[in-house]
């Protein structure tokens, strides 16, 4: 049996906005559309939406992000769903970490910065472990790559590169 990703349908911005709102994240559309946004980037609306819908119409049970912002805090409420759904489906599963992201940045500010965001908007959301390390660049076959120092014991079911 070949396993296949499912991708979410094509929307609209509107329709995206709709979805946030009508799923208790209306924080996402409200930072996207402040003339006061104090956060150095505005959320992506349409971007944010295919990262939910990609986590929860897979069913991912675990995702490991190298780089965080708006990102982080709505790849948190998708596991959160999905752990609200398949927990009970998960139970015999020999996989640690199962609803969790962890983050990995290079840069402390950003940390600090979406630390604060999950503080404000989501602070019930328990499923986050957030990681520093030093970035170093490398090449490997002839090609750039990016080499985080700090490693963890992990088998994700998605790795995002924000």
């Amino acid at each position: 049996m070949e396993n296949k990703l499912i991708l979410p349908k094509v929307i609209n911005k509107n329709k995206a906005i709709k979805f946030f709102i009508d799923n208790d994240m209306k924080f996402i559309v409200d930072e996207h559309t402040s003339s006061k946004n104090t956060n150095i980037f505005k959320p992506n609306i349409l971007d944010l939406y295919y990262i939910y819908k990609i986590i929860t119409l897979n069913k991912r049970l675990s995702v490991l992000e190298y780089g965080c912002g708006w990102s982080s805090l709505v790849m948190s409420q998708a596991l959160k769903n999905n752990k609200t759904k398949y927990s009970i489906l998960t139970e015999n599963l020999r996989k640690n970490n199962k609803f969790e992201l962890h983050i990995f940045d290079n840069y402390k500010n950003f940390l600090n910065i979406t630390k604060k965001n999950f503080k404000r908007y989501l602070p019930k959301n328990s499923n986050v472990k957030f990681f520093f390390s030093k970035c170093l660049i490398s090449t490997h076959k002839g090609c750039y790559s990016s080499i985080y120092q700090k490693k963890i014991k992990m088998n994700p079911d998605l790795i995002y590169l924000d």
